[in-house]
Parts: C-alpha cells; sequence; structure tokens
C-alpha cells in the first residue's frame, strides 16, 4: 500500500515547527532527510523543496551533507532598520507628548532586538540628511507630515499622529479625547460645559478639530447642544517672537476662560495644556475650580502634570500605543502583517481635585 504523505503546504508547516522546537532546545542541525521525511510525512522530493524554502526564509543553511539549524531571532530583529522621525533640533524635542513616546517605545523596541534608531527634524533638515538616514530603512515611525517621498525607499511608514498621513497608523484617538471630556465634565454634574481650543492657523488643526468635534457630538446627544459649546482661540502670529507669543497667548486665553466662567459655564475642556497653570491660575486662586467650575484639560505638554495641585486631565494613551506598535511590528517580523492598519486608540482620565473628586491618579 502506498504511503499517504502529506500537502505541500502541511509539510512546511510541520517542517517550521520542528525547526522552531529545534531552536528553542538549542540543537544545531536537523536529522537526515532520510530520517526527517518520515517524521514529517513528507516524500524525499517534498521535503527537499521545503528545506529550500526553510532557508530562503533564514531559519536553516545547507551545505550539501548536513542542514544547520539558525537561532531564532526575535521579530522585531527581523523587521530592519527603524527609524523614529520627531521633529525637534539635537536632543530636544519640539513636542513633549512625543518625546515621552520616544522614551517608553525606544527601550522597550530595543529589548525586543529592534534596531532602532532616533531621527529629529526640522525645517533646516537638509534633503541629503534625509536621505542618509532613511534611504535604506526598512520601517519608519513618523510624527511628522513633511517627509520627502524620494527618501523612503520602500520603508513600512506608520504614523504616531493622527494628522501624519501615512499607509499605516497607531495614534491617540482624538474623537474619543472630546467624547471622553465631555462625558466626564456631564459626569461631574455640569449642565453647561464648553470646550476651548487654540487655533494654530496657519498650522493644522486636525487634531484638536477632532477633540472639539467629539465634544460636540455628545453635547449633541444628550440635547445640550448650543452655539458657543465649543470656542477657538487664535494664536498669535508666528512671525512675532516666541517671548511675545508666549505672553499674549497666556494672556488671551486666560482671558477667554474666566469670560465663560462670567458666562455662566460651569464646566471647561481646554484642549491644550501648555501653561494651563497660568491660564486657570486666577479662578484657581479663588476657589473657583472646582467649587463653582470643573476644569479637565489633556495631558499633551506635561503642565497639567507638573501643575500644583495637578489639574485633570485627559492622558494621551502612551503605553497602549507602544503596546498596540510593537504588537504590530511583532507580526511584521514574522511575515504576518499583509494589508495596511490604522488604529485609533482610546485615551484615559487622570481625576483629582479640579473635577470636585479627590481621587488620587487613576493610570
Amino acid at each position: 500500500m502506498a504511503r499517504a504523505y502529506r500537502k505541500y503546504e502541511d509539510v512546511m508547516e510541520a517542517l517550521r515547527a520542528r525547526i522552531a522546537g529545534a531552536q528553542r532546545q538549542g540543537q544545531l542541525s536537523l536529522p537526515s532527510e532520510r530520517l526527517l521525511a518520515p517524521e514529517i510525512g513528507a516524500s524525499r522530493m517534498t521535503l527537499r523543496k521545503a528545506l529550500a524554502q526553510a532557508e530562503t526564509e533564514g531559519s536553516v543553511r545547507r551545505d550539501g551533507m548536513r542542514t544547520e539549524i539558525i537561532p531564532s531571532r526575535p521579530p522585531l530583529a527581523r523587521c530592519g532598520r527603524m527609524v523614529f522621525v520627531a521633529s525637534g533640533c539635537h536632543s530636544v524635542f519640539a513636542l513633549p507628548a512625543i518625546e515621552r513616546l520616544w522614551a517608553r517605545l525606544g527601550p522597550a523596541a530595543i529589548a525586543e532586538g529592534a534596531q532602532l534608531e532616533l531621527f529629529l527634524v526640522n525645517a533646516a533638515t537638509p534633503i541629503a540628511e534625509w536621505q542618509q538616514r532613511l534611504d535604506d530603512a526598512a520601517v519608519v515611525l513618523t510624527t511628522v507630515s513633511a517627509m520627502p517621498e524620494s527618501a523612503l525607499g520602500k520603508a513600512r511608514v506608520f504614523s504616531l499622529l493622527e494628522a501624519v498621513p501615512a499607509p499605516n497608523g497607531v495614534y491617540l484617538d482624538n474623537l474619543s479625547v472630546g467624547r471622553l471630556a465631555a462625558e466626564t465634565l456631564l459626569a461631574t454634574g455640569c449642565a453647561r460645559p464648553v470646550a476651548i481650543s487654540p487655533d494654530y492657523r496657519p498650522y493644522d488643526n486636525t487634531t484638536f478639530h477632532r477633540r472639539l468635534q467629539g465634544f460636540a457630538s455628545v453635547l449633541a446627544e444628550r440635547g445640550l447642544a448650543r452655539p458657543d459649546m465649543t470656542r477657538l482661540l487664535r494664536y498669535p502670529h508666528p512671525g512675532r517672537s516666541k517671548s511675545e507669543i508666549g505672553d499674549r497667548y497666556i494672556r488671551e486665553a486666560r482671558e477667554v476662560l474666566e469670560t465663560a466662567y462670567r458666562d455662566g459655564c460651569d464646566g471647561i475642556f481646554m484642549v491644550c495644556d501648555v501653561d494651563i497653570g497660568s491660564i486657570a491660575m486666577n479662578l484657581l486662586q479663588t476657589g473657583a475650580i472646582p467649587d463653582r467650575l470643573k476644569l479637565l484639560t489633556v495631558n499633551g505638554s506635561g503642565d497639567s502634570m507638573r501643575h500644583e495641585p495637578p489639574i485633570s486631565c485627559v492622558n494621551h494613551a502612551t503605553a497602549t500605543v507602544v503596546e498596540t506598535l510593537l504588537r504590530l511590528l511583532r507580526l511584521l517580523g514574522e511575515g504576518r502583517l499583509d494589508a495596511p492598519v490604522a488604529i485609533p486608540v482610546p485615551p484615559g482620565l487622570y481625576w483629582n481635585a479640579t473635577l470636585g473628586r479627590q481621587t488620587g491618579l487613576d493610570r
């Protein structure tokens, strides 16, 4: 009676499992074809074809006499050279939230065998440097939109910011940021909450607009929609000196916040926490927050958490973004990430007294 052999796909699967088991046990080579063929249910001809494919995949090396097992590498080590692109200069990041992301992602990825490096860019970065740093990169993790396509080569590009377009993305879901802010203010008893956002024109406002959109959607669902429930605060023109921009922005933001309070708003979502302590200083000192006004912001610059007392804020879900990205990179290293992915990551919340609840930090 003729021996029943497995299909080639089944033989390949069985061979991979056999090699993986041998790698875990530290074995240096596979048995001869004569012994291995019946073990995995293959003809000698099919086994040779499967071994040739395994050699192409890099798990074995054959010299005609024996089949040597190549020690397995972590999936991230198989991704090739990876580059994390962020705005900044030398070792200084332009955005603190991105610096926190790198500080968490870098060590975690490198610990899993990733060949990962940081590339800080700005308007003065020459195209030649872009090409030098990115041309042979296999994976690019970017937080900037102005990347020259000529420098990307065949890299797999992941965006880590919702406002930055790329074939793949893992980023904070800013619509959920706005929804969480509105739901939180309503849960603390607010009847007339508003959202106040800087308007960074001529810059792209996608991130802030998504937060305002999420905030307004919750109020509309609860029948609380009003024309003044979201307000834009124009940011001074970037042509002015930095000190003048900062002083003017803080002054105007504080005036808008205090006007909203005088108009009867009982909950305010500041969609950006830059200089939030100075902006909210007067209302904090008078005790209006949290007694008659609930204040919530977003932990972008970190100012909300450095303020004393810390101001309640929606977090950037940095840990979840990193965990999700690492999971995708492992799949990529294993050759199991085929289709483009876009994963919006929901945020979490840091509670404290500015929402009228002294519960400490949840996360």
